[in-house]
């Protein structure tokens, strides 16, 4: 995944793209990667899908298994790891021209990839509910805001399948924290902001993207389509960022140094 240094590739991002993305906390890209690559990803995902859904136990914050929640499954089920599923999924992940965007929207001159899940929207006639307001900071194990989750469509989406929608301009509230799940009953996230900053919804094309800030807030209405809604989300941060030492799955027996970058395979630099 490291490439030579000094390589420079064109995110292929207009100007207006960036300045969204600063005043807003999130942009659209459309065509982020071909139409047929993003075909194959979903039929990819479908096939594996019985091998890797999380499994449905009881929520223990302590070791913070909202992927395998049943009221958190019903918002969306995740997929982790879609970077080890097959070669095509690693082909995006690790993509020069995905993580320059990145570098360029973050201001930083190299980035580590974070995370990469396969999501499943199920429809509300198979149990799916809405995906509630939240950012994903606070779920990070990272001492900085510095990094964001490019979200990119597998399938055509209407708005009706409940596409992603964000709350232009929340990344400048800061860190809200994990309330939103949590503590649903003490979700203090909906009382920061008012309709009127909500985007939009979306449509999108299959390789179409959305990019938000990990500070950004961020939901979606219920599926209301007859089949499941299906993306992948790839997360990067600014390769600089240190680790915490916080409990999460993303970390957990990896033998990170507390207060060090993460220095290790799973968070490679992408150049």
């Amino acid at each position: 995944m490291d490439g030579s240094v000094g390589i420079e590739v064109d995110p292929g991002l207009s100007d207006a793209q960036v300045a969204e993305f600063q005043q807003s906390g999130w942009t659209l890209v459309p065509g982020l990667i071909p139409r047929e690559t993003a075909l194959a990803l979903r039929e990819s995902a479908i096939r594996s899908a019985d091998e890797n859904r999380p499994s449905e136990t009881e929520f223990d914050p302590i070791k913070n298994n909202l992927i395998s929640d049943k009221r958190f499954q019903s918002q969306h089920r995740l997929y982790p790891g879609a970077e080890s599923l097959d070669e095509l999924f690693a082909s995006v992940v690790y993509s020069s021209k995905v993580a320059a965007i990145a570098r360029t929207l973050l201001h930083c001159d190299d980035v580590r990839h974070l995370r990469s899940i396969i999501m499943e929207k199920v429809p509300t006639s198979q149990g799916g509910q809405e995906t509630s307001w939240h950012q994903d900071f606070p779920f990070f194990p990272l001492d900085r805001s510095r990094s964001l989750s490019i979200w990119v469509a597998l399938m055509d989406m209407t708005p009706e399948m409940g596409t992603l929608r964000f709350v232009s301009g929340s990344q400048r509230f800061g860190s809200l924290g994990c309330d939103a799940h949590m503590r649903p009953d003490a979700d203090r996230t909906n009382g920061y902001f008012s309709l009127d900053q909500v985007s939009p919804p979306l449509v999108l094309k299959a390789g179409d993207a959305t990019v938000h800030a990990d500070l950004t807030i961020h939901g979606a209405a219920p599926n209301e389509s007859n089949e499941s809604r299906w993306a992948v989300s790839i997360g990067y941060m600014d390769a600089n960022s240190l680790y915490t030492g916080a409990p999460n799955r993303l970390t957990d027996g990896l033998g990170l140094e507390l207060n060090k970058p993460l220095d290790h395979p799973k968070f490679a630099i992408v150049r």
